[in-house]
This record gives C-alpha cells, sequence and structure tokens, in this order.
C-alpha cells in the first residue's frame, strides 16, 4: 500500500497532468488516462524503507540446504525422460594433455556437435584442444533428454560404456590403440548427430 507521502506526490501529479490537457486542449478523457497511467508506473509503489522493512519480515533464503536441494533434484529428474534418437552418432575420440595441446580441427562429416565446441563454417569443421584425435565412424545409436510437460528436447552424449555396445571389432580395436598411445591424457569423445 503506498503511503500517504506517496498518494499525496500522486494527486498533485494528476493536477498538475490535468492542467496541462487542458492548455493542450486536449479534450478526451482516454489521452490524459494515458497520461496519468504513465505518471503512475514511474512512481514507485514502494518507498526504500518499505522494501527493507518486507525483506527483514520474510527474507528470501541465501543458500538452499542439501537435503532441500536433493528433493529439488529428484523433482527436476521426474519431469525427464531419455529417449533413443532415430539417427546414427559420429564418434571422434579426442587426446588432451592441458599442455602442449594444440588446436585440432575435426570436420563435421554433414553433423552437429552434440557439445559446445567452435564451429568453423568456412571450412565445416569443429575446432578443440587436444593432442590428437581419431575418428572412429558412425554408431547406430543416440539418446535425447526430453521434459514431458512441453516440447523440449536436447541430443545428449551417449557414455562410452553405451558406445562400446555398438561399436564395431574394427572401433574397438582403433579406440584401444589410441588410447594405449595416449595413455598420459584425457581421453574424450566428440559426438556429431546426423
Amino acid at each position: 500500500m503506498p503511503s500517504s507521502k506517496d498518494l499525496e506526490s500522486f494527486k498533485k501529479t494528476i493536477q498538475s497532468l490535468l492542467s496541462v490537457a487542458v492548455g493542450n486542449d486536449i479534450s478526451d478523457f482516454s489521452d490524459i488516462a494515458t497520461i496519468a497511467t504513465t505518471s503512475l508506473i514511474q512512481q514507485p509503489f514502494m518507498t526504500a524503507e518499505e522494501v527493507k522493512s518486507v525483506e527483514e519480515e520474510d527474507p528470501a533464503p541465501s543458500k538452499i540446504d542439501k537435503v532441500a536441494m536433493d528433493r529439488y533434484i529428484k523433482l527436476v529428474r521426474g519431469g525427464l525422460q531419455i529417449e533413443p534418437r532415430i539417427s546414427n552418432s559420429h564418434i571422434t575420440v579426442v587426446a588432451n594433455r592441458n599442455s602442449g595441446d594444440k588446436i585440432l580441427r575435426i570436420h563435421c562429416r554433414g553433423g552437429a556437435a552434440i557439445s559446445g565446441y567452435v564451429y568453423d563454417s568456412l571450412n565445416d569443421c569443429y575446432c578443440v584442444k587436444g593432442v590428437d584425435y581419431c575418428t572412429l565412424g558412425y554408431v547406430p545409436i543416440g539418446f535425447k533428454l526430453v521434459m514431458e510437460q512441453s516440447n523440449w528436447t536436447i541430443d545428449i552424449p551417449v557414455p562410452e560404456n553405451v558406445l562400446r555396445l555398438f561399436m564395431t571389432k574394427r572401433q574397438k580395436t582403433d579406440l584401444k590403440n589410441f588410447k594405449d598411445h595416449y595413455k598420459d591424457c584425457k581421453i574424450y569423445f566428440l559426438q556429431l548427430v546426423d
């Protein structure tokens, strides 16, 4: 509720607007109402002191305890589903050392990366930081995350243990050789979707 001081200020604003309206020959009351409403919107409904008193009465939680956060996470998970995607995933394995890495240019092969990699549209490739990479080819699996109560959907990466189930013998051998060669590196998968 506005204070009496604010109401008095608003009353004076309306009076001055009416005198301006008459002086400018504005005869339509809707114009006056528009001017008054605009003025009202610019006026704060609560003074700084009133806002402070409300915040002191009911302060916003500065941190959520772990039990409450776990409950929220369960609620969010309950609204999400993982569904199969009807397309192939193109898999490239990247070795990353964090020192001595260079910018690798990995050809897109017409696909879009699942994660946020830099795309070079001139050369149709993704730029990633790493020591080396190995293209394994396509696997006939992919997944998307879907929110049940909306039309939101997003492609998600497939974990290595699931990818291995769909890899050919040759792909598994190439992956093993690459990992053996770069034992001192962190290995991750760049996954492209059709």
